[in-house]
C-alpha cells in the first residue's frame, strides 16, 4: 500500500491512497481532514452519501466499463494466435457486465485479468493495469509493465520457474491506453486461502501444500539465478537481451494525481472509437 500526501496544504500526515481517496472530489485525504471542513466537497461536509468505504461499483464500475468498450474476444484471439503459432484459441473469457471483470477471482489490486484457453489445454491471461489503483501516468505504467515482462523473460532464461511473458505487439489493434501484457497460467489448482480465521488450525490442504512447496522451491532457484546489475530490468532494443533499464522515480508522478483524468469513449457501433480526456 503506497503513501501519499494529504491534500490538505501544510498537513503533515500522510494518506492512504486506496482508503482514502473521495469519490466525489478526486483527491486524497489522511484520516485527519477526510471529513474535515476543509474538505470542502460535499462528502468532505458530511453532506454526501458516500462513506469511507465506498461501494464496489464506486471503485470499479467506471473504469471497468470503459476498458470493456475497448475489448473484443475477436481483437483477443487474433493477437495471442500471432504470439503463439500453430495454436488456436478455444475460449476468451470475456464478459460484457463489468462485474465479472472486477470481482473474477483472478482480478488483483492493480491489474485486470481475462483468461484465455487454447485448444490444447494451455492457458494465457491478458494483464492489464489498473488506471485508478495508481496516481501514475502512462508512461510509468508503461515502464512498469514492461520492466515486469523482461523479468520474467530474464528469469526463465535462468531457468527459474516462471511463466512466460509477452508485452504489448508493437501493431497493436488496442486503444493506446489500454496498457497490458500476455502471461501464461502455471498448470495446477489454485491455492485456496483460509476464509475463516479456525481453518488456519486446520490441516492444508493438498493445493496449499503444493503451492507453499512450489514457492519454496522458486525462491532457492531465484537464489541461484545470477544477475550482476540493480534496477529495473528492461528488454534490450535489438531483443538480443537484457539491460537495466531507465530508473522509476517516485517524483514528479506522485504529485501530478492524475487519477483525476480519465478516459472518456462514447458507446458507438461500429467504426473507431474516438477518445478524450476529461476531468472528474
Amino acid at each position: 500500500m503506497a503513501f501519499y500526501p494529504c491534500a490538505i496544504a501544510n498537513c503533515i500526515f500522510d494518506a492512504l491512497a486506496y482508503e482514502n481517496s473521495c469519490y466525489a472530489c478526486r483527491q486524497i485525504f489522511c484520516f485527519q481532514h477526510y471529513r474535515h471542513p476543509l474538505h470542502e466537497c460535499s462528502l468532505g461536509k458530511g453532506k454526501g452519501t458516500i462513506g469511507l468505504r465506498h461501494t464496489l461499483e464506486e471503485e470499479y464500475e467506471p473504469e471497468v466499463i470503459q476498458l470493456l468498450s475497448c475489448l473484443n474476444v475477436d481483437s483477443i484471439r487474433t493477437e495471442v494466435e500471432l504470439l503463439r503459432p500453430g495454436h488456436q484459441v478455444a475460449t476468451v473469457h470475456f464478459s460484457v457486465d463489468w462485474a465479472d471483470l472486477a470481482c473474477s477471482y483472478m482480478q488483483g489490486q492493480s491489474n485486470f485479468h481475462i483468461k484465455i484457453d487454447f485448444q490444447d489445454g494451455v492457458s494465457w491471461f491478458m494483464r492489464i493495469r489498473r488506471r485508478l489503483s495508481r496516481n501514475y501516468t502512462d508512461e510509468p505504467l508503461k515502464l512498469n509493465i514492461a520492466s515486469e515482462v523482461a523479468t520474467i523473460q530474464a528469469l526463465q532464461s535462468a531457468g527459474v520457474a516462471v511463466p512466460n511473458a509477452y508485452a504489448r505487439p508493437s501493431n497493436s489493434q488496442f486503444h493506446p491506453k489500454i496498457i497490458y501484457c500476455y502471461q501464461s497460467m502455471i498448470p495446477g489448482a489454485a491455492w485456496v486461502p483460509f476464509y475463516h480465521r479456525n481453518e488456519r488450525y486446520q490441516p492444508l490442504s493438498d493445493p496449499s501444500i503444493n503451492h507453499v512447496k512450489s514457492l519454496a522451491k522458486w525462491f532457492i532457484h531465484m537464489e541461484k539465478a545470477k544477475f550482476d546489475k540493480v534496477g529495473s530490468i528492461t528488454c534490450q532494443k535489438d531483443a538480443t537481451g537484457f539491460e537495466v533499464g531507465p530508473i522509476i522515480d517516485r517524483y514528479p508522478y506522485h504529485y501530478a494525481r492524475p487519477t483525476s483524468w480519465v478516459l472518456s469513449i462514447p458507446q458507438q457501433t461500429g467504426g473507431s472509437l474516438p477518445s478524450k480526456l476529461v476531468y472528474r
